[in-house]
């Protein structure tokens, strides 16, 4: 690694839960066994002034319950912010925060739920 790409900072400053919804589907009848239905989806974004971003992880659990039959329904936002010292173009920014970035906030989604 370079002596200039070791300079550069990227830092996780805090993560908080933006949005977290659990709707009970009463009309549920068990049946048999039911295999965990979960998507995840990742949205990314860099602060004009390239010193801030953020990574965005949605998680949803068994969406459509009623028309699936499943038990309810899990929706999960968890937002972390990160920042970089300016040395970083935003095109360097965005692909840390979309590899490390996503790692580093990955675990948390698990956590919380």
């Amino acid at each position: 690694m370079s002596e200039d790409a070791q300079s550069r900072t990227f830092k996780f400053e805090r993560y908080y839960v933006e949005s977290i919804e659990f709707r009970h589907n009463e009309r549920f009848h068990y049946q048999k066994p039911l295999d965990l239905d979960v998507e995840f989806g990742v949205e990314l974004g860099v602060a004009p002034d390239k010193s801030q971003g953020f990574v965005l992880i949605t998680t949803e659990i068994f969406s459509d319950a009623e028309e699936n039959n499943y038990p309810f329904t899990l929706d999960l936002s968890i937002r972390g912010i990160f920042s970089t010292d300016g040395e970083l173009s935003a095109e360097e920014f965005r692909r840390f925060l979309e590899i490390n970035g996503t790692a580093v906030l990955f675990p948390f989604p698990r956590s919380t739920l």
